[in-house]
């Protein structure tokens, strides 16, 4: 018989010698007739488990590419979601921050006035007042958040606290 007679499951006698690797190299191979009619109603029997085994594990395959698809989706997820939180809290605070300042905003510093006086009747500012006027409006420039009003009689440089 040739070497395709050999299955697994077949009782053989071998003879032979080992090589330089440890390995049987083997100069003859015997079994007997009833030995491998056995082993081919075993390797019969066994072909529908083999197939069901390679269904699973194709299947299992498909499962294990599916969980990782899911994993990096969801880690992508965890991304945006974490982005979406640092966005809120900027909000929150910007919110927080306006509200404050909402809440301050009568609440004014006078650090100097200027005297204007107008003639009867008359809107335009006398050209005597303008060095006055930018004198002001130079001390207010280095002020963060500052306000120049006109009332009454006086213009005034304020700033909130």
């Amino acid at each position: 018989m040739s070497m395709a007679a050999l299955i697994p499951g077949l009782k053989v006698r071998a003879e032979g010698t080992y090589n330089d690797q440890k390995q049987l190299v083997a100069t003859s191979v015997s079994f007997k007739g009833n030995d491998l009619q056995d082993a081919e109603k075993i390797e019969a029997g066994l072909h529908e488990t083999k197939v069901q085994v390679q269904q699973n594990e194709e299947e299992l395959e498909k499962q294990k590419r599916c969980a990782e698809s899911a994993k990096r989706s969801f880690a992508a997820q965890q991304a945006k979601l974490t982005e979406h939180d640092a966005k809120i809290a900027a909000n929150r605070a910007a919110v927080e921050a306006a509200i404050a300042r909402f809440g301050q905003l009568d609440d004014y510093y006078i650090f100097d006035e200027v005297a204007l006086y107008f003639a009867n009747g008359k809107t335009k500012v006398d050209p005597k007042y303008t060095p006055q006027l930018l004198a002001l409006a130079d001390k207010a420039k280095p002020i963060n958040g500052y306000m120049i009003e006109v009332k009454g009689f006086a213009s005034t440089v304020g700033a909130r606290n």
